[in-house]
């Protein structure tokens, strides 16, 4: 998820990349109820000894984790996963993974904040908002830092962060921001950065009842997901639109299904699958 560039050194271990790769190739080929078998090494992970294994393996693992159950839209699953990594994020503080934390850290509480504003069955405290809030704010401010060593790396990451901090506090900026986050991703290669940003315009289009806008951001994403390979995503969201169900009730839980202007049925959508 790191591109790696000249002023930007990349942790070298083997196992930062086994489970860079592994977590990588479940996104793209996998089931979400495989998660439990990745593999660390010759040993299921769940049953590893972590006492053995390096922070740094250890923090890649469940940051990439934090991060595919963020692409399926699993929550609870990411903020979980969020907290757990929390309790020991000061020791990998300047590491790769410790900005891969930061970038999806605060997507995972933004979303958080946002379910609780448009869904009364997963409601937040006004106080845990806040401490929501001021955490991706200082996420942010971090990230910005290394923007200009590596912009590459950098600079679609603060633009998403920014645009989930202005949707938040209803800023008309948003889906400009948006707009920039997913051009800088697909400058810099980053299929997944901009499939995710389009998701989350797409559902603020949505959210703001423009079916317009809503059908073109998801169809956006949909090419991003499929043009990165994460087949098992791109099967997930086709589903819901077959299905005829709103692209985001799977985040908010809402029973009430729209038609969504997509066409599933195209050779280009299909190509994926038979690779």
């Amino acid at each position: 998820m790191l591109r790696t560039c000249k002023k930007y050194k990349h942790e070298s271990e083997i196992g930062l990349v086994g489970v860079y790769v592994a977590v990588q190739n479940l996104t793209r080929f996998g089931d979400l109820s495989n998660l439990p078998r990745i593999s660390n090494y010759n040993a299921d992970i769940q049953n590893a000894d972590f006492s053995k294994l390096s922070l740094l393996f250890q923090s890649s693992y469940w940051v990439f984790l934090m991060a595919t159950h963020l692409i399926f839209n699993d929550i609870d699953a990411a903020f979980e996963i969020y907290q757990r990594v929390s309790q020991f994020s000061k020791f990998i503080a300047g590491m790769t993974t410790y900005f891969e934390f930061m970038f999806f850290g605060s997507l995972v509480l933004s979303a958080k904040i946002f379910r609780s504003k448009t869904n009364p069955n997963h409601p937040l405290s006004e106080e845990t908002q806040n401490e929501f809030i001021n955490q991706i704010k200082s996420f942010l401010a971090e990230l910005k830092q290394g923007a200009p060593v590596c912009p590459e790396n950098f600079d679609h990451k603060v633009l998403l962060v920014e645009a989930e901090l202005f949707k938040l506090q209803g800023d008309f900026r948003t889906l400009f921001t948006y707009d920039k986050a997913i051009s800088k991703a697909l400058a810099n290669g980053f299929w997944n950065v901009a499939a995710i940003a389009a998701e989350r315009c797409s559902e603020m289009y949505h959210i703001n009842e423009a079916p317009v806008g809503t059908s073109l951001f998801f169809e956006k994403a949909f090419d991003y997901y499929r043009n990165w390979g994460a087949r098992s995503k791109v099967r997930t969201m086709r589903k819901n639109v077959i299905r005829n169900v709103r692209p985001f009730s799977v985040i908010y839980d809402s029973d009430d299904p729209v038609h969504a202007s997509f066409d599933s049925d195209t050779n280009t959508r299909d190509e994926m699958e038979h690779k």
